[in-house]
């Protein structure tokens, strides 16, 4: 189990620094991160892309964003907009649909 929380070593620190351990460094997974603000994926609008460049400049100053997270980083800005147009469509429906026989339930978006 790696230990170390957001300060641990790389495998290579440790060698570097004399105190690797065969039996406690050498499963380590390394993942390497992204330095550039990588390109928004194609199609998507002008206020997405903005929303995408913030959220990864965000992550790139953290040192926390690699290759493998850009599909989950594009479910995540895509659900930012989802949330945003269910929103709007509730303020302007409101949050309960009523029906014709008096009843009301909450509004499917």
């Amino acid at each position: 189990m790696a230990r170390g929380g957001h300060n641990a070593k790389s495998t290579a620190q440790h060698k570097a620094q004399g105190t690797y351990q065969k039996v406690r460094h050498a499963n380590r997974l390394e993942v390497s991160t992204v330095s550039e603000i990588p390109p928004p994926p194609a199609g998507y609008s002008k206020e997405k892309a903005e929303v995408w460049r913030l959220v990864c400049t965000d992550l790139i100053e953290h040192n926390v964003l690699s290759r493998a997270d850009l599909n989950a980083l594009t479910l995540y800005v895509d659900s930012i907009f989802i949330a945003r147009a269910a929103l709007a469509t509730l303020e302007k429906e409101g949050y309960y649909i009523e029906f014709d026989n008096g009843n009301k339930r909450l509004h499917p978006a």
